[in-house]
């Protein structure tokens, strides 16, 4: 298990640095409520073969201890880590350096969790595709009850995870 949550956690350092994709998460984030862990699933497990339904989107919704990790650590320190971008005391930046590691950690025992759920679904076969990763993406945000993601959007999440597509194939 410690393999396939180490190439999660790579796999969305990776994606999450790639043209657009950290912008565009944080703006589904801080403006629709997105979960950038799980829009990172949603890629993640499509380029495994895996295709995450409603219904499982709907089931780590209902999921008390996701729920309170996000709510009670998560969300916290990222909380802090933003007002702490405003103080001008000396040393602040080094404490918020600080706080940021632990939100990493943090949001990394999350994705631990996440792998664990994810890993009882059964791979596609063929393995992955883009396909799999639109329809985990729409099946997210149908599970959140937002509206679908724009196509410009889906084509950076599709770029990021694919990076080897050409234009066409991402249209």
């Amino acid at each position: 298990m410690a393999d396939r949550v180490n190439s999660l956690w790579r796999f969305s350092l990776e994606v999450y640095r790639r043209q657009g994709v950290e912008s565009l998460c944080i703006h589904l984030q801080d403006s629709q409520g997105d979960d950038v862990n799980l829009l990172l699933l949603c890629c993640w497990a499509g380029v495994q073969g895996r295709e995450l339904s409603r219904d499982y989107f709907d089931a780590l919704r209902a999921d008390a201890n996701l729920r309170q990790w996000r709510a009670h650590c998560i969300e916290p320190l990222r909380r802090l880590r933003r007002e702490m971008k405003t103080l001008s005391l000396e040393g602040a930046g080094s404490l918020r350096a600080d706080v940021k590691s632990l939100e990493l950690q943090a949001e990394k025992l999350q994705q631990d969790y996440l792998l664990k759920s994810v890993s009882k679904l059964p791979a596609a076969p063929g393995g992955g595709n883009p396909r799999l990763l639109v329809n985990n993406l729409r099946n997210y945000r149908t599970a959140l009850g937002g509206v679908a993601l724009e196509q410009a959007e889906v084509r950076i999440f599709l770029a990021a995870a694919y990076p080897d597509l050409s234009s066409e194939e991402l249209a």
